[in-house]
């Protein structure tokens, strides 16, 4: 019996411990709580619709943050990996001829006849009109030597293709990602992006979040936080639980 009451004794200590770290405080912050330190506090900007906004603030800092229902936040920095894959280096098109003009495939045929009629040609093959290549990503891979004496700004190769043509590319890294690091985890409700400057008070401190089932998103950040802020920020992150 008394070994019994000792195990309720110890259950009931760690159900009822909270998790709010050591000299933090938490704050309900209307859609959402977060513990902070106590020092810094929340900025109420009154009452908001499906989407939010508005700051915590300490001493030396000021953390924005905005939610949406509707997935309208900013993802922040985007990390090196979705960059080589997604990044805005894709929008050029490395197929496109400089005879050709380029339109979406639907719309070949109506920007031919206007291209047609703008320059009185009746002969359709005279206008070179054509849909976007669509371009494949078939390898990412770092420098050789030779390569990097050739293309020192750079930091991968890339082979795209497009219709049995190959062409490899160099792609240099935006320095504002490769001065960040990045952590991506994941729940079953949200994946969380969080981010930190590699060199502290040269940059930005901020968790992205997004959930996998809804259009929802959120993100909180700060600039050139100091060492102490950006450490305490990047544990009050972790403390993040939005409500029902």
């Amino acid at each position: 019996m008394k070994k019994n009451c000792i195990i309720f004794a110890i259950l009931y200590l760690l159900v009822s411990c909270k998790s709010t770290p050591d000299g933090f405080k938490e704050l309900d912050v209307n859609k959402f709580t977060i513990s902070v330190p106590e020092s810094w506090d929340f900025n109420d900007p009154g009452e908001q619709g499906d989407s939010f906004g508005g700051s915590i603030t300490g001493p030396n800092l000021v953390l924005n943050f905005e939610g949406s229902e509707m997935g309208y936040s900013n993802n922040l920095l985007t990390t090196e990996q979705y960059y080589l894959e997604k990044g805005g280096w894709r929008e050029a098109c490395h197929f496109c001829k400089p005879e050709v003009t380029y339109t979406d495939s639907a719309n070949v045929d109506a920007l031919r006849k206007s291209e047609m009629q703008i320059k009185g040609i009746k002969n359709p093959s005279l206008v070179k009109v054509e849909p976007y290549p669509v371009e494949k990503i078939q390898r990412i891979y770092k420098l050789s030597p030779s390569q990097k004496t050739e293309f020192p700004n750079a930091d991968y190769m890339i082979e795209i293709a497009s219709r049995g043509e190959v062409k490899t590319i160099p792609l240099g890294i935006p320095l504002l990602i490769k001065r960040h690091n990045f952590k991506i985890d994941s729940t079953d409700k949200y994946i969380i992006k969080t981010l930190w400057p590699i060199k502290p008070g040269k940059g930005m401190t901020g968790v992205y979040i997004k959930s996998r089932t809804t259009k929802f998103n959120f993100q909180m950040n700060g600039i050139d936080l100091p060492l102490a802020d950006q450490q305490a920020a990047l544990t009050a992150f972790k403390t993040i639980t939005f409500k029902k």
